[in-house]
């Protein structure tokens, strides 16, 4: 067999792990991986853009050094501030991830729909652009900060008190605008029963896979041999025995939520 690729994975923290996921369940079985969770700077929702782009362009390099034949930006935080100019500077395909709204408004044209996102994502101009581009009607946006901590500390169980809280009811159908919010689909089911979900996970992942030229395909959900393909940084540091533990954890989770529609 033919030397794979290798594909360079970005995001704040854990959250991209489940854009890595998709990758591993779709990409030929001969690709690796290298996956960078700044999670020195965790969370990003909070800061400004231009603390966004200065953290981005850092591991963007970090990757580009590791030998990565391409990047996936798996953090809609910051994809939300990169643009065409700061991606062609690093000489290697960079699939930077948005929230899927154009797909939820095709696909249910006539429900609630709630964007969830950080409150970077949601304030910044690409957003904004890409609501008034699609002309969205019956959208509400709603910024998850808690989310994105509970995931970082591989809480999965308190959540379900806040989501309890925040109006799901409300809703048919719930964008994730955050790669870290698909840890939570279970407990939005929770608070209601009825809604569906959508995420840009496996859409980046075909969008990489025509970049590259391959085709998809269909792997065995074996997390053990993901771990084994992967290379994980956090910021600058490849992880110790003590951080691996949340890594396969959160791996296992989104293994878990992606059955949840």
């Amino acid at each position: 067999m033919s030397k794979g690729f290798k594909i360079g994975f970005f995001d704040s923290g854990v959250g991209g792990l489940n854009v890595l996921y998709e990758a591993f369940l779709c990409l030929p079985k001969n690709t690796s991986f290298v996956y960078y969770a700044d999670h020195d700077n965790v969370p990003y929702g909070n800061k400004s853009s231009g603390e966004i782009k200065n953290l981005l362009f850092h591991a963007l390099r970090f990757l580009k050094l590791e030998g990565c034949d391409a990047i996936v930006i798996a953090c809609n935080t910051a994809s939300s501030v990169a643009n065409k100019e700061f991606r062609a500077s690093f000489g290697v395909p960079i699939i930077a991830m948005e929230p899927a709204i154009k797909l939820a408004i095709v696909n249910y044209p006539e429900s609630r729909i709630l964007i969830t996102a950080t409150q970077a994502t949601i304030i910044g101009e690409k957003l904004k652009n890409l609501l008034d581009s699609l002309n969205a009607k019956n959208c509400d946006l709603m910024a998850l900060p808690r989310l994105v901590n509970y995931a970082q500390a591989g809480d999965f169980r308190s959540a379900g008190g806040y989501l309890s809280t925040i109006g799901l009811y409300k809703y048919d159908v719930v964008v994730l605008g955050c790669t870290h919010f698909n840890y939570f689909k279970k407990e939005m089911k929770l608070a209601n029963l009825g809604l569906d979900f959508v995420d840009g996970n496996f859409g980046t992942i075909r969008h990489l896979a025509h970049t590259i030229g391959v085709d998809l395909g269909k792997n065995k959900a074996d997390i053990a041999e993901l771990m084994k393909k992967t290379k994980f940084f956090i910021s600058n540091l490849e992880i110790t025995p003590s951080e691996i533990p949340l890594f396969e954890k959160c791996l296992a989770r989104a293994k878990m939520s992606r059955s949840i529609k």
